[in-house]
């Protein structure tokens, strides 16, 4: 198995080669998961008209329950780490006032722990988060915040590229 570091060497190589902004969300998210050890995640991109965060792509469990469905950007966990602008580690997601319980009663998936990292254009301004749930082995740690961190940064730009040579 390719250490962390190699697999977001390769991550970005890769990125920028994508024009279709589905696949290479896909990829991101298929990235992280797999470094993180994690079973379930996605990616949420900003509708600034709707205000809404929607569900671009989305791995694991009850993922096609999901996928396009939105959220308000000013809900759960998601819209905190999208408003504030601050990657959160979440040990315990049941037990965080502010988790959405909204998508798991739909999807019947509980999640436990989750990693949420906003994804930021150059500038800072948000266009989204990506979220990485329940860790297979252990629980999420710094080093795995950390690591989506580096992803999420990258996967900003690359979605920016993508969305740029899809007008």
């Amino acid at each position: 198995m390719p250490s962390a570091l190699e697999s977001i060497r390769h991550l970005s190589e890769a990125l920028f080669q994508y024009t279709d902004a589905d696949a290479m969300v896909r990829q991101v998210l298929d990235t992280a998961l797999d470094v993180i050890g994690a079973e379930a995640g996605c990616i949420l991109l900003a509708d600034p008209a709707h205000r809404h965060l929607m569900f671009r792509y989305v791995v694991g469990p009850s993922a096609t329950q999901l996928h396009g469905t939105a959220i308000p950007w000013d809900k759960g966990i998601a819209g905190a780490v999208f408003s504030s602008g601050r990657p959160e580690m979440i040990q315990a997601a049941h037990q965080d006032p502010r988790h959405f319980t909204l998508t798991d009663r739909l999807t019947g998936y509980e999640s436990r722990d989750m990693l949420v990292v906003p994804l930021k254009r150059h500038g800072g301004e948000p266009i989204g988060v990506i979220e990485v749930l329940n860790k297979t082995t252990g629980s999420v740690g710094p080093q795995d915040l950390d690591v989506l961190v580096v992803i999420a940064s990258i996967a900003a730009a690359a979605i920016e590229h993508a969305q740029t040579a899809e007008a």
